[in-house]
């Protein structure tokens, strides 16, 4: 087979060879002419991103994309000395640059004197106290702040130099510093944290027991708080480890139940974290003047100890967590813990046309009556046991409950304070009401209280958990039966009064009107209000809530449609 072979003439290199030529050209063209358009608008697109981004950057965050609101601020304690250590402390703490500061107390030792004021607290925080009233020249660090940004608690040092006299006090903390309320026990809100900063301390005028008018003003205040978290600020520790001082019993407050997330305090010199009844509670002394050791068995809940060096507490907060940390001065996080935030049921909001809610108001309206003698008397604690197991019937009488004829009542209780702490034996407690439509005053003339009428609805309330902190509120059952007979009689107008009997066994202590009228008994109604055509039912026995198979005979109760 014979191949055939090619031969490429001079004339296809020529064509080649040109067409090289062409393209080089071509190329360098581009790179002279086109190359450059493409750079300048790619600098310009460049530039382009560089001004949308400031100018994103120069826009409110809630333009962009929605912001976590986070609170920072640092917790200090027992850290008033002029002292290396003091300043170490300092130094961490404006190293954070916190949006404030709270303190857990001895602000200035040991006398609480005048002229300490600035070298144990100026010197280190006036930048984050306004006004500064102190005499130092220039700032700490950074620029003066045109709001305060620094929220003390009394400590017992601090009180050493402080006097009272009718409730009002003097003293040079209480100079030194600018604060909310009475300045010894106060609120600040900030973002989704509301923190109550207490007097811890005897001396306080108002109290420091969980009876005490300051205790009533936080409970008060945290029934009408809305922040995420709530914490309170106290400097002795309700409950702690330490030797030297140890757990206040007086500061043991129903803090979980009034709904207090944490509580933070200092006097013990250490760092310490416990758990108890639903609350975190911190000791936080270690701010500089000394360090204290711990007791040989640690209290019951404690997860955490630490005192071999001093140091400070960051705390930062957002609507979903709340985030504890005790660093020390190398900036060195020894503990830390985080909450977090459950969603809880909003409640229906109800007119106030629909709702009853009466403290009994005066020592008057709550007596007893002992069983045996008939003897009235004004209860110490007792509700119908003594501590010598004599028994008595209970009275409590609400004035001007406004509801309406015709009414439908859905919820009645009423709360108790615990006067004292009981682990004693179940108690049964037989409720009823005085049946009449005009429930007169109560007096002093023996068995005037077990010769009123009584409703023919009962509520037994068996008690039978302890009662563990002086205090906490606990409610009796549903008494809607009661007083849904009671406000159905004819002659029932709004602004009548109820009356409620209480007998039975058992030794639970209550807190009475004449004990603190803060905490006497409260009676809690809703209701709904009668329609407007409603007019009395036909004679006979019918229901008259559904809900409790209320039924009452139609000559003793006015009916309504």
């Amino acid at each position: 087979m014979i191949k055939k072979v090619h031969h490429r003439r001079w004339t296809h290199y020529v064509i080649l060879y040109m067409g090289g030529v062409v393209v080089c050209a071509m190329l360098l063209l581009c790179a002279v002419w086109i190359l450059p358009a493409q750079l300048y608008s790619a600098l310009n697109e460049n530039r382009s991103i560089a001004s949308n981004a400031a100018s994103y950057a120069a826009r409110p965050a809630s333009s962009i994309m929605p912001v976590r609101e986070l609170t920072r601020f640092a917790v200090i304690g027992d850290y008033g000395v002029s002292e290396p250590d003091a300043k170490r402390v300092a130094d961490l703490v404006k190293s954070w640059q916190p949006d404030f500061i709270v303190t857990t107390g001895d602000n200035n030792y040991e006398k609480g004197l005048a002229e300490d004021m600035d070298p144990h607290i100026g010197a280190y925080y006036r930048s984050y106290i306004t006004p500064y009233l102190g005499s130092l020249d220039g700032q700490n660090s950074g620029e003066a702040t045109q709001i305060n940004r620094f929220f003390p608690s009394l400590g017992n040092h601090d009180w050493e130099s402080m006097t009272c006299r009718d409730g009002l006090c003097a003293g040079p903390y209480l100079d030194y510093f600018t604060l909310p309320g009475n300045e010894r026990y106060y609120s600040l809100e900030r973002g989704r944290v509301r923190i109550f900063v207490l007097d811890s301390d005897p001396h306080e005028p108002d109290g420091i027991t969980p009876l005490s008018n300051q205790a009533m003003w936080l409970r008060d205040a945290l029934e009408n708080s809305t922040a995420t978290w709530n914490l309170a600020i106290t400097h002795h520790a309700p409950f702690s480890s330490g030797s030297r001082h140890g757990s206040h019993k007086e500061m043991q407050w129903p803090y979980a139940q009034w709904g207090i997330d944490a509580v933070l305090s200092g006097h013990d010199h250490i760092y310490e974290r416990l758990e108890l009844g639903g609350v975190t509670y911190f000791v936080n002394g270690l701010g500089g003047k000394s360090r204290h050791p711990f007791r040989l068995n640690l209290f019951k809940g404690s997860q955490f100890t630490y005192n071999s060096d001093y140091g400070a507490m960051l705390v930062e907060a957002d609507e979903a967590q709340i985030t504890f940390q005790f660093v020390n001065p190398d900036n060195e996080v020894v503990d830390s813990t985080t909450l977090y935030a459950t969603a809880t049921p909003t409640p229906p909001v109800l007119a106030d046309d629909q709702l009853v809610d009466i403290r009994i108001p005066s020592a008057a309206d709550h007596l007893l009556e002992q069983a045996a003698t008939g003897v009235i008397s004004y209860p110490l604690g007792e509700l119908v046991t003594d501590a010598n197991m004599r028994t008595y019937i209970a009275g409590g009488r609400f004035p001007n409950v406004l509801i309406p004829p015709c009414a439908t009542i859905l919820s009645a209780n009423i709360e108790f304070a615990a006067a004292e702490t009981s682990d004693k034996l179940p108690a049964l407690i037989s409720i009823y009401g005085e049946s009449s439509a005009h429930v007169l005053p109560f007096d002093m003339t023996p068995y005037s209280l077990s010769h009123r009428a009584k409703t023919s609805h009962n509520v037994q309330w068996h008690i039978g958990a302890q009662w563990e902190t002086v205090g906490e509120s606990h409610w009796t059952p549903d008494l809607t039966p009661i007083v849904q007979e009671i406000v159905s009689q004819p002659g029932w107008v709004s602004g009548n009064a109820l009356a409620f009997f209480f007998s039975g066994g058992g030794d639970r202590s209550v807190v009475a009107y004449n004990m603190q009228p803060l905490a006497a008994p409260r009676l809690v109604i809703h209701f709904e209000p009668p329609a407007a055509d409603s007019a009395p039912a036909p004679a006979g026995t019918i229901p008259i809530l559904s809900n409790h198979q209320v039924y009452l005979p139609i000559t003793a109760v006015q009916y309504c449609n």
